[in-house]
């Protein structure tokens, strides 16, 4: 009985560590979800109060993550102008959001920044 007990407890513990390393290698390569939304919400208000964009001149906002240590959360940002070119933008670690990169050869909305 002993024996069985430190084998179903040896399993369990090989069980969860393997979630835990699943679950570490799943955020340190996709981000978390949460800080991917709250940089596409962070990102959108952006475009609108700083930027003046409408909600009507933004096809969509899907929130990202990079290798960069320096703006680690983002959003990919495709207008109704351009679909199919998006722009990337990033939420800098002093909280700045800065437009990273765009797609198109002709881009109509680069940031002065």
């Amino acid at each position: 009985m002993f024996i069985i007990k430190k084998v179903v407890l040896s399993s369990i513990a090989a069980l969860v560590s393997l979630i835990i390393i699943f679950l570490v290698g799943y955020v340190s390569i996709n981000g978390v979800p949460y800080k991917k939304t709250q940089a596409a919400k962070q990102i959108k208000a952006y475009l609108i109060t700083k930027k003046n964009y409408t909600e009507d001149e933004i096809y969509s906002i899907k929130g990202s993550v990079s290798k960069s240590s320096i703006c680690r959360y983002g959003a990919e940002v495709t207008f109704n102008d351009e679909i199919g070119y998006p722009y990337e933008y990033g939420v800098c670690n002093d909280g700045e959001i800065h437009q990273q990169g765009y797609t198109s050869t002709t881009p109509k909305h680069l940031d002065d920044n």
